[in-house]
């Protein structure tokens, strides 16, 4: 079983506009910003 998760750019915020670039790497359109998952991990 597999789940869609939303993943929020951490500048702007955006869902709608990020983009998965490479593995665990992501980029937002919105902004320009490019993060990986482990600079949107809780805590």
């Amino acid at each position: 079983m597999s789940g869609v998760i939303d993943i929020a750019c951490p500048t702007c915020g955006s869902t709608t506009q990020v983009r998965k670039v490479a593995f665990g790497q992501y980029r937002c359109a919105n902004c320009g910003c490019e993060f990986t998952h482990e600079d949107v991990l809780p805590g």
